[in-house]
């Protein structure tokens, strides 16, 4: 069978073969009986006969006209692939400017909300220029093409231009609005912070003093009640013994200016010294200083006084954990202040402050590297201290990097989760670096870090390596498309690289043959 399938290719090319021989010595008589006739004359209307210049100009024109049929067929596909795969970055819905009066922002969430194409774009948010991360204050979502950023209990110290940054293919492009919280004219504040709920009184006066309750919308039996005593303010008095110019009133160490919160008079020898709405941060020692002599007196809220219990501890937290503080005084009515590092805490997503009885709690959430340092808490004269000390997360991978199969011409993205937030990473492909281009994206957006390769080819096939500090990470990328096959020259074009050897070689078995056999029956005739 393989020998007739042989002899009937061998037939077919030499049937081929005089075909074209026939047609050129038709073409050619055709040439001559056309000249003969010119020369003649009896054929006025024919053509003259075509020398080799022009078959060659004619040869030529039809090589131009098959070109020119080639170029118009690969500028048509190059336009094809420009209009699918070159796709603007931009925003087809932007976010909107949102305005709230305070008291509609009480417990409630503020929504920036935007469409963006395409929807493989990585997107990260802003507020006044600073990135911003994703926690128990700031919520990101991402479906389709939608993006949103939800602001968790909304407080006047939200308000700020915010901005939603979007990259593709190393385009960038950003839509901004304003959060707008207006401040509440009333003197009474009302914070509602998930099952916590508290009233502030600005600036109190007598007027304000009274029982105050708390109770729940058709459950009567749900409430609880407080008394409130306001000290409207404190005067301290003096008198000079001679008419000097050199006299100061100072809290502590600090001289105090008439203010709205101090009120300082002279009087002939009599000289006053007046504090408006005491507040806890108002009990001090005050001194009267008249030149070298000083004269000091104790500020107290009422006639009570309270003592500590029990006094703080010294805690110490990874960061991103809570840390527990807990005290105790003599005195249950007195809420008393808590501060951290000087500053006063008030109940937030990640400030909770309760109390117990005379018990007081304090509990600080998603703790940061930079909180660390003194807490303390005073309620009425009584004072406690102790250390907040954070240690920083041990470096380590949370999400190593997988490996990734796309389609030819899309994007890969390979992405990696760290335990804490480093300024740096570095990718590799193999042992080459990569570096931000058009090519390669290199995005983080705090401890995520991702890879972006845009428009995947074949030769992208690589293990790519993520390295930071000691701690390395490896994927492997996989194109996925039809690959062509090609095979070897020799005798004609076979599919498959070896059966095109193997059949050029049987070729040329067969034709070393024929000439062998007829070389031996010759040989054999003789004898």
């Amino acid at each position: 069978m393989r020998g007739k399938g042989r002899e009937r290719s061998y037939s077919k090319r030499e049937s081929e073969k005089e075909g074209v021989e026939r047609e050129r010595g038709e073409k050619k008589r055709e040439r001559n009986e056309t000249e003969r006739s010119r020369l003649s004359g009896s054929n006025p209307d024919a053509l003259p006969l075509r020398s080799s210049s022009d078959s060659f100009s004619r040869r030529r024109r039809t090589r131009q006209r098959t070109q020119t049929r080639k170029r118009t067929f690969s500028s048509r596909r190059t336009v094809w692939r420009i209009q699918t795969e070159g796709r603007s970055l931009k925003f087809t819905k932007k976010i909107q400017d949102i305005v709230l009066t305070e008291a509609e922002s009480i417990g409630s969430s503020a929504v920036f909300e935007c469409e963006v194409s395409p929807s493989t774009a990585i997107t990260s948010w802003m507020k006044d220029g600073s990135n911003l991360r994703e926690g128990p204050k700031h919520k990101f979502t991402s479906d389709g093409k939608d993006r949103k950023l939800h602001i968790i209990d909304v407080q006047l110290s939200d308000t700020g231009e915010y901005t939603c940054v979007a990259k593709n293919a190393g385009k960038e492009v950003t839509c901004s609005a304003k959060l707008i919280v207006e401040e509440q004219s009333r003197k009474d504040r009302i914070n509602v912070i998930g099952m916590q709920h508290a009233i502030t009184i600005q600036n109190a006066t007598e007027e304000e003093a009274g029982l105050y309750t708390c109770a729940v919308d058709g459950q009567e039996e749900v409430k609880t009640s407080t008394n409130v005593k306001v000290i409207a303010s404190a005067t301290f008095r003096g008198e000079l013994f001679k008419d000097t110019p050199n006299w100061k009133w100072m809290k502590g160490d600090t001289e105090l200016q008439p203010s709205d919160k101090v009120q300082i008079q002279k009087d002939g020898p009599n000289v006053s010294l007046t504090i408006n709405n005491c507040q806890l941060n108002d009990v001090s020692d005050y001194t009267l200083e008249v030149e070298d002599r000083r004269y000091s007196a104790k500020l107290t809220l009422g006639e009570r006084e309270a003592e500590v219990l029990k006094p703080l501890a010294n805690v110490e937290v990874m960061e991103k954990e809570e840390a527990h503080f807990d005290t105790e005084i003599s005195e249950e009515d007195v809420a008393g202040e808590w501060k951290l590092r000087g500053q006063a805490l008030l109940r937030s997503p990640t400030v909770d402050i309760r109390m117990e009885g005379k018990k007081r709690f304090l509990t600080l959430k998603n703790v940061q590297l930079d909180q660390a340092g003194e807490v303390s808490y005073q309620a009425l004269n009584a004072n406690t201290t102790a250390m907040l000390n954070v240690k920083e997360i041990e470096l380590a991978f949370v999400e190593r990097l997988k490996d990734v199969s796309v389609p030819e011409n899309k994007q890969a993205k390979f992405e990696v989760t760290l335990t804490r937030e480093v300024p740096k990473v570095m990718w590799f492909r193999g042992q080459e670096v990569i570096t931000q281009s058009p090519k390669h994206e290199v995005i983080h957006s705090g401890t995520k870090h991702l890879l972006v390769i845009n428009n995947c080819q074949f030769e992208d096939e690589a293990q790519y390596t993520v390295e930071v500090q000691e701690l390395k990470s490896t994927g492997q990328l996989k194109v996925e498309g039809t690959r062509e096959k090609r095979g070897r020259r020799g005798g004609g074009e076979r599919e498959g690289g070896r059966e095109g050897g193997r059949e050029e070689k049987r070729e040329r078995g067969r034709g070393e043959g024929r000439r062998g056999t007829r070389f031996s029956t010759r040989w054999k005739c003789r004898s």
